[in-house]
């Protein structure tokens, strides 16, 4: 089976996401090629599956602004560079549309769609008799509600769910809700696992470099949060609940990740000066590379998500993949992930005193923290394990595959069909 997987985010959890899929789909013996941006940030991995890494899209991560002027100017010149960016998305779709028409293969498969105008592109591609399938991670913004040029796409454009025979969604909730959202689309709706998080191994010295940058004593024991940063992800509700744990001396709280554009990096900053925890907590608003990450994680003693809303989360699956002791609220697909009191600590979303109650259980008796964390290790990487989600997903593509269409009497088919 030939396969285009598409990701057009060349940095990050969904790259990762990615990567990871295209090795199992080539493993398991299809025909691979990911296509992704310029910038493509696995390029030093082996690689079973081709890569073309063409896209020219603006960088995924920024530098934040330097200045409180800069940070206003950004604000205000923000619909700008929206419309910049759209029509330098459009120009690479197009690249991209001619690209996938070269290799025309079996499937296309598509990541998260963040703007309804692509659906134009996916059109073009379902009239040339190419199948397209979606890695649906997220299927509504939960940072913000529509703007009015949002609503008019909506009303103008068509659906890009309905140029999909299949829809992977990586949790039963997240299928369950997506099927509530879009019902037009309910029937070709799939919900996988998601898989484990392979690739961060920590490089010599990341250990010692991180101890050094949060300036750690060996003995510390670490409370971390990480990866991106939006509302949605609660970090105020994870600050409170910090706040509630008793003033134990090395334990600190460490929350690291790349903020979005709506996230409140002051906001943070204020509240742990409020309660109190400056001297206890750390921010670090950067993107953490993948070696750094890794070292990062192993060095904690609980790893907290205290997302108010979610779909599926690969933070989440990291950590247990890296065996650390975890609690998460269950929202979403984290309910699916995390059994509680086995694989880690389940809380209800926006409880920050049972946010609390969790992590100073887990801190208060090591052992069976990390008794849990060896049995979540072991369920991801056996029950959710990449070549059981790549077999299930070649079954399901070749199933949903649209017949093809009859030709015209007297036409000959096309060639290399």
């Amino acid at each position: 089976m030939k396969i285009v997987i598409v990701e057009t985010d060349s940095m990050g959890g969904l790259i990762h996401f990615a990567y990871q899929l295209a090795e199992a789909l080539a493993a398991a013996g299809a025909d691979v090629t990911l296509i992704t941006g310029r910038d493509y940030e696995l390029a030093s991995l082996p690689h079973r599956c081709r890569v073309r890494p063409i896209l020219r899209l603006w960088p995924p991560v920024e530098p934040p602004p330097r200045s409180a002027l800069a940070a206003r100017l950004r604000r205000t010149l923000w619909p700008l560079r929206r419309a910049w960016r759209a029509a330098v998305l459009a120009r690479e779709w197009a690249r991209l549309t001619r690209e996938i028409r070269r290799i025309h293969p079996d499937v296309a498969l598509f990541s998260s769609i963040r703007f309804r105008f692509l659906a134009l592109f996916l059109r073009a591609l379902a009239r040339d008799g190419i199948p397209l399938a979606q890695l649906c991670h997220e299927f509504a913004n939960r940072e913000a509600a529509p703007g009015p040029a949002a609503r008019l796409a909506g009303a103008l454009l068509p659906s890009p769910y309905g140029f999909f025979s299949s829809i992977f969604l990586f949790s039963a909730p997240a299928a369950r809700a997506f099927r509530r959202a879009v019902p037009e689309a309910a029937g070709k709706v799939r919900a996988l696992p998601h898989g484990p998080e392979l690739i961060f191994d920590p490089a010599p010295g990341d250990a010692a470099a991180l101890d050094a940058r949060y300036a750690l004593a060996p003995s510390d024991r670490i409370v971390l949060m990480f990866g991106g940063l939006r509302p949605s992800k609660g970090v105020s509700d994870l600050i409170e609940a910090f706040a509630r744990l008793p003033d134990t001396p090395g334990t600190r709280l460490l929350i690291a990740g790349y903020p979005s554009r709506e996230f409140d990096t002051g906001a943070a900053q204020e509240s742990l000066a409020r309660l109190g925890l400056a001297q206890r907590a750390t921010l670090d608003f950067r993107y953490l590379g993948r070696t750094e990450l890794g070292a990062l994680i192993r060095r904690a003693a609980v790893v907290v998500f205290p997302y108010r809303s979610a779909t599926s989360s690969g933070a989440l699956a990291l950590a247990m993949s890296l065996g650390r002791p975890v609690v998460a609220t269950s929202a979403g697909g984290l309910a699916d992930a995390v059994e509680d009191g086995v694989t880690g600590r389940l809380v209800p979303p926006e409880d920050p005193e049972a946010l609390a109650r969790a992590i100073s259980d887990l801190l208060a008796a090591p052992e069976a923290a990390e008794a849990m964390a060896r049995r979540g290790r072991k369920v991801i990487l056996s029950d959710r394990s990449w070549p059981a989600i790549a077999a299930r997903m070649i079954a399901t593509l070749e199933a949903d595959r649209p017949a093809p269409a009859p030709q015209a009497a007297g036409r000959p088919a096309p060639e290399g069909g």
